[in-house]
């Protein structure tokens, strides 16, 4: 081989290695229809909650979001819309972005909709990893351990097993989150499905120890994957959960 071939060789198995790891950041888990399931280690990669850009104007969509995380640097592998908001896009219970709280916890318990059937509850990452608590575990004061954070309902399997107050609902197209350990599965039903299947789908096939049901009909995933970009609604969102990396100059 030639000291020409030598370097080309070089050069193309590095770009290879650059390659798998930003593809590593988020794992695509092969799933059975309908369902879309996205893992991602929490130890080595960084999850983040979004709602508005530098000017404080809501982001809304995938698309804003990846130009979002470029302008600051960095690189958008995977996003999904995070949790239950209100009109004009402000989330109906707390959110927490890099370490400061945006929306405070919202305790109320007697009213319509899913956030608050119950248990409610808060997916958060802390200085020891990913977790999902009960609104009502959430701690009233001292919350500087808590880095990301977003609140919505219900919660889908506690401690291991199905939320036994959940309803069976319609069969809607929904997403959520689940964590086993310091993994963190993200979920797309791209057909309708009910809180039941939804919920059991975490317990039986992910083995997720806690879920937390994210919203439904507008549900969607954007990721960047082996296959460049995947999935993008065109749904406008208010909260979002990304998992982003630097980008390497």
């Amino acid at each position: 081989m030639s000291r020409v071939s030598r370097v080309l060789a070089f050069c193309f198995a590095m770009l290879l290695c650059t390659w798998v790891q930003l593809a590593a950041a988020v794992k695509a888990v092969d799933a059975p229809a309908p369902f879309r399931v996205y893992q991602v280690d929490a130890d080595a990669e960084h999850i983040g909650v979004f709602l508005n850009d530098r000017h404080g104007q809501r982001l809304g969509s995938f698309n804003r979001l990846r130009q979002h995380v470029a302008d600051s640097g960095g690189r958008l592998e995977f996003a999904t819309n995070g949790g239950i908001y209100q009109q004009g896009g402000a989330p109906l219970g707390l959110l927490v972005v890099e370490g400061r709280q945006v929306h405070r916890l919202n305790r109320r318990t007697k009213a319509h909709g899913n956030f608050y059937l119950q248990p409610n509850g808060v997916f958060l990452i802390g200085e020891h990893g990913p977790r999902i608590i009960t609104t009502e575990d959430y701690p009233p004061a001292d919350t500087k351990w808590v880095k990301q954070a977003t609140q919505s309902g219900p919660l889908l399997v506690i401690n291991g097993k199905r939320n036994g107050q959940l309803p069976v609902g319609a069969s809607l197209v929904r997403n959520g989150v689940g964590v086993r350990g310091s993994s963190v599965f993200f979920v797309v039903a791209d057909a309708g499905v009910t809180f039941h299947e939804f919920a059991d789908f975490f317990v039986r096939v992910l083995h997720c120890t806690d879920a937390l049901y994210l919203d439904g009909n507008i549900s969607g995933a954007w990721y960047a994957g082996r296959a460049g970009v995947g999935s993008v609604s065109g749904s406008t969102f208010g909260p979002m959960i990304g998992v982003t990396s630097a980008v390497e100059e």
